[in-house]
């Protein structure tokens, strides 16, 4: 079993709630990451939060599905062209605001901050 395929089995024994915030969680972990320089620390991250929107999105509602989609497309987008804005300290804070962002949307529609 590759360690992929570990990573998704444990994921999807989660809850949808729980996976939602387990993303949010990894999001706000590589806005912290690019923003401190230590960039090379977010790249697994990046690539894992990509499949955990995959894996995510069949339990989720379409406004959730449509966040997903939406931030798994920035995420490569951002890997493909890595070493050029990872440069730009303009697109950096600009891009761990918009992960900031998703992160908290997704722990708002996780349901886990509510009483």
């Amino acid at each position: 079993m590759t360690d992929l395929e570990s990573v998704k089995k444990r994921f999807l024994r989660e809850e949808p709630a729980k996976r939602l915030g387990h993303l949010a969680a990894d999001l706000l972990r590589v806005a912290n990451f690019i923003e401190t320089g230590s960039s090379n620390a977010a790249i697994p991250i990046i690539r894992e939060s990509k499949f955990m929107a995959e894996w995510s999105a069949p339990d989720s509602d379409p406004e959730v599905q449509g966040l997903l989609s939406e931030m798994q497309s920035f995420l490569a987008l951002k890997e493909v062209a890595w070493n050029r804005w990872i440069q730009n300290q303009s697109e950096v804070r600009q891009a761990a605001s918009t992960l900031r962002y998703w992160s908290e949307e997704f722990l708002k529609h996780s349901g886990l901050l509510n009483p």
